[in-house]
């Protein structure tokens, strides 16, 4: 058999689905259909929770990172597959094949990691109700988000190290639609028995324990709903776990098919259809699993939507709010009267007696009750701050629709931009290049890095409000 080293590889041939000429349109039109419902859906859920102060809990803490997750995982994987049937060119180069195997192990691994923490929330709520708040607190679960993406980059790292050390055959076609660590291992003529280890290692640790972790919060908070004397508290028990019960066993059922699809039939091919299950539809169902399981979720939706289409009445309560702040010497305050307790905390002699009177909104929006503000405002304890206020570019409501358009201009052509440039870089093997790896890899980097500032903005001019949490802050 004639060897050849990676060195002088030039590209691998994805085959994809299918060689079915007549099937290619109807994948495309499918994949980009999937594809956009899913970006949409998780966008919701992430602009969802970041609007609404009641959703800003640990739980949807760990969901609009795991939205923001399948977001990276499906355009990690999707977009490729489309511009191949496109252009009617399966080739992808050599580090652009490691590229995405690299970032599919982050985002595959973290997933674990991220389910893994939401059924750990579950528990603390269950099991030890009286001391969630002291034991779920911002640190720990920001602490658990960044070493879980620390480990699973390290882990993509390792891998990526050891496949540069490959040596491959001349048969480079990889019968799938996007590059798989274990197709890749198996393409190889050199000796492969540390990358297996790794690979069985790394499956072991990144996906056996966050599992185990599971199975343990469940058999526990099980143990728990089944002592209580309620059949109602046993119910809302049950229903609160149920959207992440099924996301879980989506997600590890369908890695579960992939696994023994490959290990009872001989197609490859098969294979890959079943790997679409956990790589892309698992994906495109989670938003819809928490939106209609979860009644906090669809009002807070609802809302988004109507805000969205210009509902009057809920522009009309904030210019109302607005006007009565005026009326109180405070013009740039926000409708939602936090900053009239923010400022208290830091000059109790701003607040007054006509203020007293916003002070019920607030509790609305905090879910703090009114005895427990005037506590926190005799003792300014700066740990009971649980929003911050942005002021943005200007206070003058005249300039906010001039503001909005520029920056949602900017944000969209600025995704369009970057997004034509890695489509373009990903496609056209003459920019297979060193330079241009390192430009794909920073307009996705650009990408990310907008989408983390701008879209908080515009949904507070929408919103006509300034405030963010504490926890939405640190993220």
């Amino acid at each position: 058999m004639k060897y050849r080293n990676h060195t002088t590889i030039l590209e691998f041939l994805l085959l994809g689905l299918t060689d079915d000429s007549a099937l290619q349109p109807l994948f495309f039109s499918l994949f980009l259909s999937m594809y956009l419902v899913t970006i949409l859906g998780n966008l919701l859920i992430i602009l969802a929770i970041y609007s609404d102060s009641h959703l800003h809990t640990p739980m949807n803490f760990f969901l609009s990172n795991l939205s923001f997750n399948d977001i990276c995982l499906s355009t990690t994987t999707v977009p490729k597959m489309l511009v191949n049937i496109q252009s009617q060119d399966q080739s992808i180069y050599y580090t652009g094949c490691l590229s995405l195997v690299s970032f599919v192990l982050v985002f595959t691994i973290l997933e674990n990691f991220l389910l893994a923490g939401m059924a750990f929330d579950l528990y603390v709520a269950i099991c030890h109700p009286l001391r969630y708040t002291v034991i779920m607190n911002p640190l720990l679960y920001v602490s658990l988000l960044q070493s879980s993406l620390l480990i699973s980059t390290m882990d993509a790292f390792l891998h990526t190290l050891l496949g540069l050390r490959l040596s491959f055959c001349t048969d480079l076609e990889i019968p799938h639609f996007f590059c798989e660590l274990a197709e890749v291992i198996e393409l190889a003529c050199s000796d492969t028995l540390i990358n297996n280890i790794l690979v069985f290692v790394a499956a072991c640790v990144f996906a056996g324990f966050p599992f185990s972790g599971i199975i343990f919060s469940y058999i526990h908070i099980v143990s728990s709903v089944l002592r209580m004397p309620s059949s109602e508290g046993k119910h809302k028990a049950f229903s609160t776990c149920g959207s992440h019960l099924s996301v879980v066993f989506l997600f590890y059922g369908t890695g579960f098919v992939v696994y023994i699809s490959s290990a009872v039939t001989d197609s490859p091919r098969k294979t890959a259809v079943a790997s679409v299950m956990y790589s892309v539809v698992t994906q495109m169902l989670n938003p819809f699993i928490y939106s209609l399981r979860n009644k906090d979720m669809k009002e807070t939706l609802r809302k988004l939507i109507e805000r969205w289409e210009g509902d009057d009445d809920i522009l009309m309560v904030s210019e109302n709010e607005r006007s009565a702040n005026t009326k109180l010497g405070k013009p740039r305050e926000t409708a939602s009267g936090f900053s009239i307790l923010y400022s208290s905390l830091h000059s109790p002699a701003l607040l007054r007696k006509e203020h007293l009177s916003l002070l019920p909104d607030m509790t609305s929006l905090t879910r703090i009750p009114f005895i427990s503000l005037i506590n926190i405002l005799e003792t300014r304890n700066e740990t009971a701050v649980s929003e911050f206020l942005l002021l943005g570019l200007t206070n003058d409501p005249a300039l906010q629709p001039l503001i909005f358009s520029p920056f949602l201009s900017m944000y969209l052509f600025s995704i369009l931009g970057n997004l034509i440039i890695i489509l373009a870089i990903s496609s056209d093997f003459p920019l297979h290049k060193p330079m241009y790896f390192f430009l794909s890899n920073l307009s996705f980097t650009d990408v990310c890095l907008s989408t983390s500032t701008i879209p908080k903005m515009l949904v507070n001019i929408l919103k006509q409000s300034q405030s963010i949490t504490y926890t939405g802050c640190l993220m």
